[in-house]
């Protein structure tokens, strides 16, 4: 979905679009094959869910997926108190810790 902003950058709107699409198309491409693995009695909706606990438990995945929940956490804070948020942003953007 395109936000405010997009409609005044045309090309980065589109950029979205195009990595939206691209995700939903990989979403049902997945759903797809764990569908026809489950009709053809290959696997079971709880083997599916066991392994998908396995692999998001892997070095690889779960870095990104901890850093995910962190980031949602600190977000979901800042709405929850945005006069705190915007004072933490205004005193790290003065200490230069961000740019």
């Amino acid at each position: 979905m395109l936000n405010n902003n997009d409609y005044y950058h045309p090309d980065e709107a589109l950029s979205r679009i195009s990595e939206q699409e691209a995700m939903l198309k990989t979403a049902m491409d997945v759903q797809v094959i764990l569908q026809l693995l489950i009709a053809k009695g290959i696997c079971t909706q709880e083997e599916i869910a066991d392994m998908r606990l396995k692999v998001a438990n892997l070095p690889t995945y779960k870095t990104t997926l901890d850093s995910l929940k962190s980031e949602r956490a600190a977000m979901e804070k800042a709405k929850a108190n945005p006069q705190e948020y915007l004072g933490a942003l205004f005193k790290a953007k003065m200490n230069g810790d961000i740019k």
